[in-house]
């Protein structure tokens, strides 16, 4: 998923779930 994804990038969890309501 695109989450895991964001979390490689060092994303926050928000972002996180933001990506995933994409």
């Amino acid at each position: 998923p695109k989450g895991q994804l964001l979390l490689i990038n060092g994303r926050t969890e928000d972002e996180v779930a933001w990506s995933l309501e994409w």
